[in-house]
């Protein structure tokens, strides 16, 4: 974190840090979504909006989220193969 200067508390949203570059809200969705299959790569596209625009949408969707996408009374225990793509 001191590394790049980024706050080391009372963060509000990810942060992606790759190629040691630093990409934060939208940024890092679409950072993101450039190594996912299925339909993250629809976001992608996006990208080309001026940062301003798409991190107020990103804000709205983290802010909606629970509304937008649900909310479970636990966690998903993952699976096998899915456990392997953790750290």
């Amino acid at each position: 974190m001191d590394k790049f200067n980024l706050p080391k508390g009372d963060f509000d949203s990810f942060i992606l840090i790759a190629d040691s570059k630093v990409f934060k809200k939208s940024s890092a969705a679409f950072e993101i979504a450039k190594h996912l299959n299925g339909w993250p790569k629809i976001i992608i596209p996006f990208s080309i909006l001026p940062h301003s625009l798409t991190d107020i949408i990103y804000d709205l969707v983290a802010k909606n989220r629970y509304k937008f996408f649900g909310k479970k009374d636990a966690c998903r225990i993952p699976t096998k193969d899915e456990k392997s793509k953790f750290l």
